[in-house]
């Protein structure tokens, strides 16, 4: 799609099981390019765990609000107690979700290399090319909270490369367009091969971005991840083209609306201040809503 060569590797992404993905976060668009791997199965499922900064950009901050993604506040009194009413309301709403949780907090950049060297020459491990050391504390929680509530079947590993050009952030993206090429790497772990005590998780989660490292060097010495292993492209979905092309005919027809209709321009000025007053008093869609799960199942109970 957009001339971009997108490949996944290895295990395909269940939209029949409740999970969660954990990935290496290499610049800071992986989540959005993430998509073209999730489409179209998995996608409908998909909720992405990040800085609560986003909710505040007008229109797509509106719309992650709308698919209640997960905002974080960086602050792990709130973030755990996000956590926990997330999974107790996908417990009680029974759709299946495969949640996005990024363990390295941030993309890779100098600012975050220069703290992840600092983790290592301070606890005497090695310094990571490819990778940031991961944080364990909100991938231990998560799991566990998952795990107790029953709504954990699998944890994927992916991890993502590009073997011919970085787009680093968002003003890349529109100077110089998209990646030319996006590979994904996909493992899965069954809950139950998994360690169920902290302190072994943390090791784990540890051990596999150890093993990524290594992945990731031995990828870009030779642009695969492995010679043996086949990657299924999606450049050729036609469901992507359609879909492109319904999207450009929407925004196309909205934009006519707008430029024709006095109704249209109130409706949509209508519709930012709700948002606006949503976003900023009420903390957002996903939090209202999940204020007032909490009061619901509180009187029930």
């Amino acid at each position: 799609m957009c001339g971009v060569d997108v490949r996944v590797f290895g295990d395909e992404i269940d939209p029949e099981e409740n999970s969660m993905l954990i990935m290496n976060h290499r610049t800071r668009l992986d989540w959005l390019f993430l998509w073209t791997a999730l489409y179209p199965r998995a996608l409908p499922h998909h909720k992405i765990i990040l800085k609560k900064d986003l909710k505040f950009v007008p229109g797509c901050g509106w719309s992650m609000q709308a698919a209640a993604f997960l905002f974080l506040d960086r602050k792990w009194e709130t973030d755990q107690e996000l956590f926990r009413s997330a999974v107790e309301y996908v417990r009680h709403d029974g759709r299946k979700v495969n949640m996005l949780l990024f363990p390295e907090g941030t993309d890779l950049n100098p600012k975050s290399r220069g703290r992840s060297d600092a983790f290592a020459v301070t606890n005497g491990r090695p310094k990571l090319e490819h990778c940031l050391y991961p944080r364990v504390l909100g991938f231990t929680f998560l799991y566990e909270m998952m795990r107790t509530n029953k709504v954990m079947d699998a944890v994927y590993d992916i991890t993502v490369a590009y073997p011919k050009d970085i787009i680093q952030a968002e003003k890349d993206l529109i100077l110089r367009g998209p990646p030319k090429a996006i590979y994904f790497h996909v493992k899965r772990y069954a809950t139950a091969d998994l360690p169920q005590i902290q302190s072994d998780l943390e090791t784990w989660l540890g051990t596999r971005w150890v093993e990524k490292e290594q992945t990731l060097s031995k990828f870009y010495e030779k642009n695969c991840f492995s010679a043996e292993m086949k990657g299924r492209r999606l450049n050729a979905i036609p469901l992507l083209y359609v879909s492109c092309i319904a999207w450009t005919g929407l925004v196309t027809f909205w934009l006519w609306l707008l430029s024709s209709f006095l109704i249209a321009d109130l409706y949509f000025i209508a519709a930012m201040v709700v948002y606006s007053v949503i976003t900023f008093y009420l903390n957002g869609i996903d939090r209202f809503e999940l204020t007032r799960f909490k009061g619901e199942t509180a009187s029930q109970g």
